[in-house]
C-alpha cells in the first residue's frame, strides 16, 4: 500500500476507524459501541482465538455470485445470518476482508446478532491486496444495497427471516486483509458510500514506518541519539532508488519494481549508494 493511498483513505472516509492489536491490547471505538466489546476485557477476550491468530469460525448460509468488474463470471459470496438479529429493527452487516479471503471460515460475530459476509477472490486474481481490492469494493456495494446478485436479488433475499440493516454496514480487515480494505476505500470508496465503520485487526498498515531513527534493516548513522534529531540537511530524492532497497522474506530483487525514494546523502555526491547513504524504508503496494 502506498503512503498516498493510505492518506487518501484516511482523509476521505467519514466513518469511525478501529485499530485492534492482539496481543496485548484490543481497542475499539465504532458506530455500534457493542460491536467488538468496547471497553470490556471479557468481551475483548472473546475476539481472541489464539495468540497471533485471527478469530476463525465457520460461516453458514447461502452461497451465490455477485457481478464485479474484477471478474467476468462474478465473485463468490456467502451471507451468514445470525440465529437472531441484534436489534429489534434488524441485524447489522459485517463484511470480512481476511488475508486469504474465504466463504467458509472467518469472523465469529454472528453469535452477537450480526450478518456476516465472506467472499472469495476470483481465480484470475491471487488474493493480493491490490488485485483483489476491487473485488472487495463490489462486495461492499452489494452489502450496502448498491448492486444486486447475479440472480438479481438483494442481500435481504439471502437472510431468511432475519431483517437486514443495510444502513448499518461495517468492514473488518483481518491482518493483511486490512491493507486490502484501505486500498478498496481509497480507490473505490464511491461504490459503497453507505459503509458506517471500519475495524482493523493487526493490519500492517504502511509496513515498516521509518521515522528517521533507523529501520528494521539498519540504524541511521545521521540520527543523533543525544539530541533526538536527524540530519535532514542531507535529504535527497533519487529517481533510481529501488522501492525495496532491502527485499523482505527472501524475495529476489526484481528489475520491474518501481523506483524513486528519499535518502540521506552520506558522501554528498547526490547519487544514492546503499553502502554509504541511508535509504528510508519505503511503503509498498
Amino acid at each position: 500500500m502506498s503512503a498516498n493511498q493510505f492518506i487518501a483513505a484516511a482523509t476521505t472516509v467519514t466513518f469511525p476507524i478501529v485499530v485492534i492489536n492482539q496481543p496485548p491490547v484490543i481497542t475499539a471505538v465504532v458506530h455500534d459501541t457493542q460491536v467488538l466489546g468496547v471497553g470490556h476485557p471479557a468481551a475483548a477476550e472473546r475476539m481472541r482465538s489464539a495468540p497471533g491468530r485471527q478469530p476463525n469460525c465457520e460461516l453458514h448460509g447461502p452461497l451465490f455470485r455477485i457481478p464485479s468488474r474484477s471478474a467476468r463470471d462474478g465473485v463468490q459470496v456467502r451471507v451468514s445470518p445470525p440465529p437472531t438479529a441484534r436489534y429489534p429493527e434488524g441485524a447489522p452487516i459485517i463484511v470480512h476482508s481476511a488475508s486469504a479471503p474465504s466463504v467458509d471460515r472467518v469472523g465469529c460475530v454472528s453469535g452477537q446478532g450480526f450478518i456476516e459476509v465472506g467472499f472469495q477472490c476470483p481465480e484470475i486474481l491471487d488474493g493480493r491486496f491490490a488485485t483483489c481490492s476491487e473485488t472487495l469494493a463490489d462486495v461492499l456495494a452489494f452489502a450496502t444495497g448498491q448492486i444486486r446478485s447475479m440472480e438479481n436479488k438483494s442481500i435481504e433475499a439471502y437472510t431468511g427471516d432475519i431483517k437486514v440493516q443495510t444502513t448499518n454496514v461495517g468492514l473488518v480487515g483481518w491482518s493483511g486483509g486490512g491493507n486490502r480494505a484501505v486500498l478498496a476505500m481509497a480507490r473505490y470508496g464511491d461504490r459503497f458510500p453507505g459503509v458506517k465503520w471500519y475495524a482493523s485487526w493487526e493490519s500492517p498498515m504502511l509496513s515498516s514506518i521509518d521515522t528517521g531513527t533507523g529501520s528494521i534493516f539498519q540504524l541511521n548513522p545521521y540520527y543523533d541519539r543525544a539530541t533526538g534529531t536527524v540530519d535532514f540537511a542531507r535529504l535527497r530524492y533519487s529517481p533510481e532508488m529501488p522501492l525495496w532497497v532491502w527485499p523482505l522474506q527472501g524475495l529476489p530483487r526484481d528489475p520491474t519494481w518501481p523506483r524513486g525514494g528519499l535518502y540521506l546523502d552520506g558522501d554528498g555526491n547526490g547519487t544514492f549508494n546503499k553502502d554509504k547513504d541511508y535509504g528510508f524504508w519505503a511503503v509498498y503496494d
